[in-house]
């Protein structure tokens, strides 16, 4: 979980991303642990995932992202139409997900031809 250094409510935006995920979550046979991660050392550390709290969508970010060939997942939709995250989920209500295909692409990532399908891509 990604979070701006010079930001207190970035840093307060991603504690509570990690309080909500947990210590670990097993989606299907993957276990995913978080941990916070300043943007400006996200290059230096081994991920697959990368969860963006507010204020730390960043070209930093972008490019450690793409050398990881990761996914980043934000609520942020504006930093997805910037290509500077793939994907943004959103839950107020009912659940939306927006994805940048070339976002994906760059990040050497493929994505299922169904999930595509459920999703609003840009």
């Amino acid at each position: 979980i990604v979070y701006s250094g010079k930001d207190g409510t970035s840093r307060q935006d991603a504690e509570a991303i990690r309080a909500a995920i947990g210590e670990s979550f097993a989606p299907s046979s993957i276990l995913l642990t978080p941990k916070l991660v300043e943007a400006a050392e996200l290059a230096s550390v081994n991920f697959s995932l990368v969860i963006v709290a507010s204020g730390a969508n960043s070209d930093a970010v972008l490019s450690a992202v793409r050398m990881h060939h990761a996914l980043c997942v934000t609520a942020d939709q504006e930093a997805v139409r910037q290509g500077l995250c793939t994907m943004a989920i959103r839950s107020i209500g009912k659940v939306e997900l927006l994805l940048n295909y070339r976002a994906a692409l760059a990040s050497g990532i493929n994505l299922a031809t169904a999930f595509r399908m459920m999703v609003s891509e840009l």
